[in-house]
């Protein structure tokens, strides 16, 4: 019987440093990391608390379906979203999105997203589970970017129109 409860404790041991292990590794991954359902609302079972950084939502916020990355999908990349989220689920591959999310203060955010479906939860529903990443600042330089360079190109013809 000893021998049964210390294999037990050591079983509890192993079980506790993988769950400290996973923690630490979402926690220090550079975005928040979900598992939803692929339902209309895209409805969460798990939400890291890195949204709240990204997004102003806390996950218990999403995780108790306050609120949904359905109402908050700019209109313009809903479709977009669903396309390919559901495309990438019947080609069995992962999917890479980047669109927009309106945060809790009203504004928008620039995200890129990576994620892959994760098979079927006890009643048959699909799964899928990834990553969010804040692009905005990124996306705000390549705009940038771009338009220095059509403001280059410009300068370039018209000087090249004197000579």
């Amino acid at each position: 019987l000893t021998a049964t409860q210390e294999e037990m404790q050591r079983k509890q041991s192993e079980v506790e440093t993988k769950e400290l292990m996973l923690k630490s590794i979402i926690n220090n991954t550079p975005g928040a990391v979900y598992r939803s359902y692929t339902d209309s609302n895209w409805t969460m079972i798990y939400m890291s608390p890195k949204c709240e950084t990204i997004l102003g939502y806390t996950a218990d916020e999403f995780v108790k379906q306050k609120i949904h990355l359905a109402t908050i999908t700019h209109p313009d990349d809903v479709q977009y979203v669903e396309d390919e989220v559901y495309a990438s689920i019947r080609e069995n591959r992962q999917y890479e999105l980047k669109y927009r999310l309106r945060h809790k203060l009203g504004h928008y955010v620039f995200v890129w997203e990576m994620g892959a479906f994760a098979g079927k939860d006890d009643t048959g529903k699909d799964l899928i589970e990834g990553q969010i990443i804040d692009f905005t600042e990124v996306k705000n330089n390549m705009d940038q970017l771009a338009k220095l360079k059509n403001e280059m190109e410009v300068q370039a013809k018209e000087i090249e129109n004197i000579l």
